[in-house]
């Protein structure tokens, strides 16, 4: 992916995107990074 397509990906992203302070809401379930987090992540957190 070349810079120009990038910045139009980040761009449409931004448009879909209705951040409100810290809710990260919206990228739930986008990434199979979340499954890969040790089991007490949230505890050590």
């Amino acid at each position: 992916m070349n810079s120009d397509q990038l910045k139009e990906t980040w761009t449409q992203e931004e448009r879909i995107t209705h951040l409100h302070g810290w809710n990260f809401s919206h990228i739930r379930d986008r990434y199979p990074e979340e499954d890969d987090l040790p089991r007490n992540f949230s505890e050590v957190i």
